[in-house]
């Protein structure tokens, strides 16, 4: 019974690094209220696309185009970063409705 709690303990340890690694940091490029242009530098993960719901300083938000290391998104509410600032973006949480 202890293995398996230990086991159980492990892999969510685990899952919870893989998931807080998914994450990556853009920077603000325009503000307009609640549209939002981002740049992410690098690679980006396959949870970057168009309609896609993702989460900018912990706000949910939607993305609405992806050009190239641009990302224009809609939050739902307005961030408090700066153009110029790092804000970090992480895919927005399973929706646990209808559980």
């Amino acid at each position: 019974m202890l293995k398996h709690f230990l086991l159980a303990v492990g892999l969510l340890a685990a899952m919870s690094v893989a998931a807080l690694a998914a994450g990556l940091s853009g920077t603000v490029v325009a503000l307009d209220g609640k549209h939002v242009q981002l740049t992410v530098a690098g690679e980006r993960p396959a949870w970057i696309r168009k309609g896609a719901t993702i989460r900018v300083e912990g706000i949910s938000a939607k993305i609405t185009r992806v050009a190239g290391d641009t990302l224009d998104v809609v939050t739902a509410k307005a961030p408090k970063a700066k153009p110029g600032d790092a804000v970090p973006i992480a895919p927005a949480p399973k929706s646990t409705s209808g559980c």
